[in-house]
């Protein structure tokens, strides 16, 4: 091995810990914010769970676009969406989650039908059956 790469080395590996740490913070920050939102939601707090489910939609934001936690975070933003009636939200949510579950997880995986499913209800409550249809 030449001296230049010999004496790089370290500074490669210091870069690739560094940049594995970011990833792993952002990784726990999206944990903490999820279950800090599940908890809260199923108390009934929808407020509290949404502020804690938009704080990790932000750290799943830097995950990358086809990251499965990124398409959880915005299942779970429509989940409380719903709860709260604000129906303006939760078509875009839900369609950019199931473009994100099925790059990630692929056509056939249980969280794309799930999330496929909501969107069907979704337009089936606002008498928008013909687009329902096709999602079921």
């Amino acid at each position: 091995m030449n001296h230049k790469l010999n004496c790089m080395l370290p500074t490669i590996a210091v870069a690739c810990l560094s940049a594995a740490n970011v990833a792993f913070t952002q990784s726990s920050n999206w944990d903490k914010y999820n279950n800090a939102g599940r908890i809260a939601y199923e108390e009934g707090h929808y407020d509290e769970a949404e502020k804690s489910w938009s704080l990790g939609l932000e750290e799943a934001e830097k995950l990358g676009p086809d990251d499965s936690r990124l398409a959880t975070s915005l299942h779970n933003m429509a989940t409380v969406y719903s709860t709260q009636s604000k129906l303006a939200e939760i078509e875009q949510v839900y369609k950019r989650a199931a473009t994100i579950y099925e790059k990630a997880q692929g056509h056939s995986h249980r969280d794309l039908a799930y999330t496929l499913n909501k969107l069907a209800l979704l337009y089936m409550g606002l008498g928008r059956k013909a687009e329902a249809e096709p999602l079921v």
